[in-house]
């Protein structure tokens, strides 16, 4: 039985059904369940968690990109129905076009073609096009971790192994030394929790300058360390932010100060 912070009660297949739908899935368990994204900023400073709430800080171009390339890759369908263009944000005829379409649904054409180069790469490569076929992709689930309601989409499934497609402008090689920093360790961890039945977690990774791609492992320890990281999120949400307004969070994040041990 899943439990949301609202109350509201459902079998796992039954909300697992719903949660295929991101109106449901991004919208409804977006308000009343945990996700990877929000338990890695409050892990790295719960302030940006506050400046989400506010709606602030949410929609970077950096962001924006990832979202177009997962989609290429991974949803195409979902891509072409995006609406492209090449007029600038400050003229009438991009605002009429985006009162037309809605803002999330016009993105500029300099990025579809951005997003369409990495992915080529991408097709390019044997191994990782290999991997992607006859993936299953954008799998979500939901379910209790350690009593409280935990969302997640896998963004490809194959035989035993998650994977999880990462844009960014470092190396391969440096990508591996930005799991710890960026948390990516937090959300291996959750997604085995949500996936228990598959043994593991692996990034595929691109630079969105070069082009540059690499496959990456999640050993057992590190998976672990993310486990570790689950634990002081979730205190922390739940001391400052489970059903607390904004003011009220204010208040108690100038109270909060993280203690650790040095490493």
């Amino acid at each position: 039985m899943i439990t949301l912070f609202n109350g509201e009660t459902y079998l796992e297949a039954e909300i697992n059904t719903m949660a295929a739908d991101d109106s449901f899935y991004y919208g409804h368990l977006g308000k009343y369940a945990l996700s990877s994204s929000v338990l890695r900023n409050i892990f790295d400073d719960p302030d940006k968690q506050l400046q989400y709430l506010k709606g602030k800080g949410g929609n970077t171009e950096a962001l924006m990109l990832g979202k177009l390339t997962h989609w290429c890759w991974l949803e195409p369908e979902v891509f072409y129905r995006q609406v492209y263009t090449d007029l600038r944000g400050n003229t009438n005829a991009y605002k009429e076009l985006v009162q037309l379409h809605g803002e999330e649904n016009v993105y500029k054409e300099k990025h579809r073609n951005i997003a369409e180069w990495l992915c080529r790469r991408l097709d390019n490569n044997e191994e990782i096009r290999e991997i992607r076929k006859d993936a299953e992709v954008e799998v979500a689930s939901i379910k209790m971790i350690d009593g409280h309601p935990v969302r997640g989409k896998a963004d490809m499934i194959k035989g035993d192994t998650i994977y999880d497609l990462k844009t960014g402008i470092v190396t391969p090689q440096q990508f591996e030394w930005k799991i710890d920093a960026m948390n990516y360790d937090l959300q291996a961890w959750i997604y085995m929790q949500l996936f228990p039945e598959l043994k593991n977690f692996t990034f595929i990774y691109i630079n969105k300058h070069t082009r540059a791609p690499g496959i990456i492992e999640m050993p057992q320890s590190v998976i672990d360390r993310g486990g570790e990281k689950y634990k002081v999120a979730v205190e922390v949400y739940m001391k400052i932010f489970h059903n607390k307004e904004v003011d009220e969070i204010e208040f108690l994040l100038d109270q909060y100060c993280y203690h650790g041990t040095a490493k």
